[in-house]
């Protein structure tokens, strides 16, 4: 793999979002569930929350 300025970026930003480019994984941006775990992570990243079970 060939690290770039996105990698290195990413890398000092996010852990999270260099892991999912990295592995070449693209959320869907009109997913409902996306958005929710968008602002958890953008809002709340120190203080866990609690999400009910989807049935």
């Amino acid at each position: 793999m060939t690290l770039t300025a996105t990698h290195l970026n990413y890398y000092f930003t996010c852990k999270r979002k260099l892991w999912l480019f990295a592995h070449q994984l693209n959320c869907e941006k009109e997913s409902e569930l996306v958005k929710i775990g968008q602002v958890y992570h953008q809002d709340i990243k120190e203080e866990p929350i609690e999400i009910d079970k989807f049935e």
